[in-house]
């Protein structure tokens, strides 16, 4: 240990007693983003991790449907904290109360303003694969490399979380699973799909209103209000797929354009748009949208484009 009170960098590659056992570092691919965690260990499955009233970090039983959703306290945000470690910052009621991070040593979500300061607030995933967070581990950084072996979080019998090191117990104790939404830029809307668009079944041209529709909606489902902190996830989803070329329709411009405009990411909003439909002919409204978990964003760049009726 440094004087400093900081544990000194070690480049330590760890072994695990199962080789199928998650090894892979995916750190640095889920910086900046928001996940979501579930306990693997039978009888767990459905609870995520998330703080108590008082912060203390445990899991809780949500149906994935509903896990989105910020009442619910699920939401983890990856802050970058240096050397390839990320410090865990809950994002339930942030925006009242933010910059609560996860803690290795009490286990609490604690408040700091320089997480990066503190060895205790620093962690690393590992996964099965590069490509894939179904089987995971999350290991902190102080008291891993204090004793020279993975310190990697479990759930206790009464929910709170625990570290413990991986070797000295069960290694189906650690797993977990990490939902990380992707945005995903989906193209022009089909205009057979189009929630705005008119038919013309008479035999001359008519002018017609519809609704030119621009912004955030969510499924069915999601009844939750689109706030301020999940149009902050949003935006921050699709500035990533932006950065990292994410799933592209046509060229990347056209779309990173179109979805760096903030507006497109608060709740949708409608405005009348008058249009001339040919007779026999269906005219459609569609909008270059992307998609992130259970909620649409359509952009203010359309196409009218008119079919048979």
């Amino acid at each position: 240990m440094s004087h400093s009170g900081h544990i000194q960098e070690t480049c330590m590659k760890f072994i695990f007693r199962d080789a199928n056992f998650p090894d892979v570092d995916v750190t640095n691919q889920l910086i900046n983003r928001t996940i979501f965690i579930e306990y693997l260990y039978p009888g767990w499955r459905g609870h995520w991790i998330a703080p108590a009233n008082n912060y203390r970090a445990a899991v809780w039983p949500v149906i994935e449907e509903r896990i989105f959703d910020p009442a619910e306290g699920l939401r983890l945000f990856l802050r970058d904290c240096g050397g390839g470690y990320v410090c865990i910052r809950t994002r339930w009621l942030e925006e009242k109360y933010s910059n609560y991070f996860l803690h290795s040593g009490n286990h609490y979500f604690k408040y700091s303003t320089f997480p990066s300061d503190n060895e205790k607030l620093k962690w690393k995933v590992y996964c099965s694969s590069p490509d894939s967070t179904e089987k995971c581990i999350l290991c902190d950084k102080f008291y891993s490399a204090k004793y020279g072996s993975p310190s990697c979080v479990y759930i206790r019998y009464d929910g709170y979380i625990e570290t413990e090191n991986v070797n000295d117990e069960p290694h189906d104790w650690f797993l977990l699973r990490l939902v990380v939404p992707q945005a995903l830029v989906n193209g022009y809307e089909d205009i057979h799909e189009a929630a705005q668009s008119v038919c013309n079944s008479g035999n001359v041209s008519a002018v017609f209103e519809v609704q030119d529709c621009v912004g955030t909606t969510s499924t069915e489902s999601a009844s939750w209000h689109i706030s301020q902190t999940i149009t902050t996830e949003i935006s921050t989803g699709f500035q990533l797929a932006l950065l990292r070329g994410g799933s592209v329709v046509g060229q990347k411009f056209e779309w990173g354009k179109a979805f760096s405009n903030s507006k497109v990411y608060n709740k949708e909003t409608c405005t009348k748009l008058v249009v001339t439909v040919p007779p026999n002919k269906k005219v459609g409204i569609t909008h270059l949208y992307g998609t992130y978990g259970p909620y649409t964003v359509k952009t203010s760049d359309y196409h009218i484009k008119e079919v048979d009726c």
